[in-house]
């Protein structure tokens, strides 16, 4: 619903402004097109340096209508703002299926990559710790280490598909 969409970056410019403006603004308008070009002007009158798209699967990516995503690389074009996106595997498979928008895309970044280094969940382990209501973590026979591990590749494997 890109109607939604438009509204939740008035509503994001709101918050970030600490003001009630945008929002309802965007909320009034009807169509998706003169939506669109408000945005245009909200993130060139703002400054505006990134959108970050999360749920990317959920958007069209076959049609080149008004709600699609090839109105979002429309904004993108007209503004020169970054758009991010983050999604599931099947939202990535959509994205690279014509070269229209793959070429648009930059670096896919995994977000399961630090889930193969140890040293650094241990590390993250630690700091997570020290927000904890304990001193320092009980940790000696890597438990702590393993659970976490287990928590994580079952995440993983049970959102995007793929085990370990």
């Amino acid at each position: 619903n890109f109607k939604a969409l438009y509204t939740a970056i008035g509503k994001a410019i709101d918050q970030a402004l600490g003001t009630y403006a945008y929002e309802p603004m965007l909320e009034k308008i009807k169509h998706l097109g003169p939506a669109q070009q408000k945005i245009v002007s909200l993130i060139e009158l703002f400054n505006i340096g990134i959108i970050i798209f999360d749920e990317i699967q959920l958007i069209d990516f076959d049609s080149q209508k008004e709600a699609s995503f090839e109105s979002l690389m429309t904004i993108s074009n007209q503004t020169k703002v970054a758009m991010a996106v983050i999604g599931t595997e099947d939202g990535y498979q959509k994205m690279f299926t014509k070269l229209r928008t793959s070429r648009r895309l930059g670096r896919t970044i995994p977000a399961s990559v630090y889930c193969q280094n140890k040293k650094y969940i241990n590390f993250l382990l630690n700091k997570l710790c020290q927000y904890q209501l304990i001193n320092k973590p009980n940790n000696k026979d890597n438990t702590l280490l393993f659970l976490f591990s287990l928590i994580n590749h079952a995440f993983y494997h049970h959102t995007i598909g793929k085990g370990y």
